[in-house]
């Protein structure tokens, strides 16, 4: 079994992407990358701030 061919994101898909979840995204060089969430203790130190 392989892999499927790897298929480069257009601007346009990743203001798509953006716009239908709630998750921190970039876009570099045709790629779409998820950010992970910030953990609990972040949260609640940036929180004090």
């Amino acid at each position: 079994m392989s892999l499927p061919p790897k298929q480069d994101a257009s601007l346009e898909d990743f203001y798509k992407m953006r716009e239908e979840t709630n998750q921190i995204l970039e876009f570099a060089g045709g790629v779409v990358l998820m950010s992970p969430s910030p953990s609990t203790r972040h949260q609640q130190v940036s929180a004090r701030l």
